[in-house]
């Protein structure tokens, strides 16, 4: 037998060590993505509106990369959980080359299909000239972005959380200075230096990527091997696939019925996608600790179900839900009351003031019902119970948000308000019959299922079983 499949389990990470690096990574990803919005906001606000807009449309791409990214770093953390490391490199191996593949096609689907892309969201016109060649160019950004998001994914797997960390600070520096250099250094419309905001965001994620790989050696191991770019164990991948499909089209499905509730928002005029864009920077803070929070209990439990610890993954989640919709209720209230100043960090325009206030104050009833989701949702797909969650997200995605977002945003007098409230009563929805489901129990068979095949793979191995692109 394999000598490295029979060594001990490690020991399962703390959530804190998880958490913690990752909740500072996602802190400096929103606080950078704030302060690059207000840099711009200060030589045009359709400029800094059509950028956050792009980003979205960019983190679309994101969503379709997690099929194989999603799935990869859960298989990862039970292989590992179980004490099978080459198991869980040759995962790791077969989910860099599909998402580089991903990458590929969504950066071409974007680059492309720009045009079409915006008319059929219904963007204003008058936002068009600085999105369009901004899009263009920063569709790049996804062939750098996949294995970026596959090597983050892996190093929190790993327990490697703070190697992102550190990487991502380098690399936003650069991106800060950059911007600096671009909006400040050249004296020329804000027009003729969009191409080169998105330049600067290439330069900035391959610093990154260069940097990531260096320092992954140490940890999960990877070297590389001509066959990255094209060769796949599909066996090793259906796992990967079981959990990494469900879990990536519950993110699809979200992000479709988003997109079209921004149609919705587009007919409600300029200044409603303006207002929009600057609150939802302010609420991605919001949620920040709730991501990090859900991302580390999916690591940790994914490490108990491999070892077959079901009883402490159903401790643990108790613990995270208490923990995460405490301090998710906490901020959000923070933000709530102090919602005017805030907003007066990017604008002083009074009209996009008071469009945005009310939005700030409905994000108390928001994300603390998204709190459920991003806990609850991890542990099952960390339990291998992947399905449910994106079968009912569907039915609230599109049965609540989307036809009361229609009907309360162009039916009311509530307008952008009545969308929010579509928001906040599809969070509730899926949360709490996402909880249902965990209390129920049924995600245990799944966890049972995952241990049996590990320990049935760990049986049929022998020393002629070699692992792909391994020496």
């Amino acid at each position: 037998m394999n000598k490295s499949s029979i060594s001990p389990a490690p020991g399962v990470p703390s959530l804190s060590s998880v958490a913690l690096p990752i909740f500072g990574e996602l802190a400096l990803q929103m606080g950078v993505g704030i302060l690059s919005m207000w840099l711009i906001s200060q030589q045009s606000v359709a400029a800094a509106a059509a950028v956050n807009t792009v980003f979205f449309l960019v983190f679309f791409g994101y969503v379709l990369l997690r099929f194989v990214t999603m799935g990869a770093s859960v298989v990862a953390t039970q292989y590992l959980g179980a004490g099978e490391r080459k198991s869980a490199q040759e995962i790791c191996y077969n989910a860099l080359t599909g998402s580089m593949w991903m990458g590929a096609l969504c950066a071409l689907v974007l680059s492309v299909g720009a045009d079409p892309i915006f008319r059929l969201w219904s963007f204003p016109q008058e936002l068009l000239p600085y999105a369009k060649p901004y899009l263009q160019l920063l569709a790049l950004l996804l062939l750098i972005e996949a294995p970026n998001l596959c090597l983050i994914a892996l190093l929190r797997a790993y327990g490697q959380a703070q190697i992102t960390f550190v990487m991502n600070l380098a690399s936003y520096l650069v991106q800060v200075l950059g911007l600096c250099a671009v909006l400040y250094g050249w004296n020329a419309p804000i027009l003729d230096k969009m191409p080169w905001l998105a330049i600067v965001a290439l330069i900035s994620r391959s610093c990154f990527l260069a940097g990531t790989w260096w320092l992954q050696r140490s940890s999960i191991g990877l070297k590389w091997r001509n066959e990255i770019l094209w060769k796949m164990d599909w066996l090793r991948l259906k796992p990967v696939m079981a959990i990494g499909m469900p879990a990536a089209a519950e993110n699809l499905a979200y992000h479709m019925s988003f997109m079209l509730i921004m149609k919705v928002i587009g007919m409600l005029g300029a200044k409603a996608v303006i207002a929009q864009s600057f609150v939802r920077q302010i609420m991605g803070l919001i949620m920040l600790f709730g991501m990090a929070l859900g991302l580390a209990t999916e690591v940790v439990i994914g490490y108990q179900v491999g070892a077959g610890d079901l009883q402490a993954a159903a401790r643990q989640l108790r613990r995270s839900l208490i923990l995460g919709w405490v301090v998710t209720a906490t901020v959000s209230i923070i933000v709530a009351i102090f919602a005017e100043p805030i907003l007066r960090f990017f604008t002083l325009d009074t009209e996009y003031i008071e469009i945005g206030v009310p939005l700030m104050r409905l994000c108390i009833l928001i994300e603390t019902g998204r709190t459920f989701n991003l806990i609850v949702i991890n542990a099952l797909r960390a339990a291998g119970d992947s399905r449910f969650p994106v079968m009912f997200g569907v039915f609230s995605m599109w049965g609540v948000a989307v036809p009361l977002a229609w009907l309360l945003g162009l039916h009311s007098p509530l307008a952008l308000v009545g969308v929010w409230l579509a928001y906040a009563a599809d969070e509730w929805v899926r949360g709490l019959a996402n909880l249902w489901r965990w209390r129920g129990g049924k995600w245990r068979k799944y966890a049972t299922r995952i241990k049996q095949r590990i320990d049935s793979e760990r049986a049929i191995a022998s020393p002629a079983t070699k692992p792909i692109f391994l020496t």
